[in-house]
């Protein structure tokens, strides 16, 4: 950004001030994303739990999300999606779905599987893409924060978005994984506690 607007002011005559203006937005929303993340997982570390405990529905969720990208070349399949109900943040947990579902357009060739379980043991989620796939020797750190993969799978991203779910899904008693038996591309499942008789969040 400072690149930018210094040579715009070194060279006036020559200066295209709405591409600019364009270029220093778009990279300002992407650095008012990086403190965002930065500072849920600083609150996180502080020990700041989730502040509400409402009842979720899972399903809407996916859907509202999934609808962010209906005009994107990767097809989302929701045939799979039924009622799942837990308790929690919603915008915590939506944007733990999100975070998910946007790892998988970006990294999919064709088409992302996206289905919603429940039953009395809880909720499970799960977001599959048909992409390259995390390799074996980085799997194990798929969640940690600033983690680069292997290129295939490397988008010029912070490293940031899948530690945040973890985070997320951690403070709401639940767990997400990798699957590592899921082949081509990747399986990502979360499972969260069901809206009755759910362990509150952070507990």
């Amino acid at each position: 950004m400072r690149a930018e607007v210094e040579v715009d002011l070194t060279h006036p005559a020559t200066a295209d001030m709405e591409a600019t203006h364009r270029s220093v937005l778009e990279e300002t929303a992407g650095l008012q994303a990086l403190v965002d993340d930065l500072l849920l997982l600083a609150r996180s570390d502080a020990g700041t739990p989730p502040v509400r405990r409402d009842e979720v529905a899972i399903d809407e969720i996916v859907r509202r999300q999934a609808a962010r990208h209906r005009h994107h070349a990767v097809a989302i399949e929701l045939s799979n999606v039924t009622a799942g109900r837990t308790l929690g943040d919603h915008t915590a947990l939506d944007r733990a779905v999100g975070n998910l579902l946007d790892n998988a357009v970006r990294h999919a060739t064709s088409q992302v599987q996206v289905a919603v379980t429940s039953d009395s043991s809880g909720v499970e989620l799960t977001i599959a893409d048909d992409g390259p796939g995390v390799p074996a020797a980085d799997q194990s750190r798929v969640f940690d924060r600033f983690a680069q993969v292997d290129e295939a799978r490397h988008d010029g991203g912070t490293g940031l978005g899948l530690a945040i779910v973890e985070d997320i899904v951690r403070r709401h008693s639940g767990s997400v994984t990798l699957d590592p038996d899921h082949h081509p591309g990747a399986r990502f499942v979360v499972r969260l506690p069901p809206a009755d008789g759910a362990a509150g969040p952070g507990s």
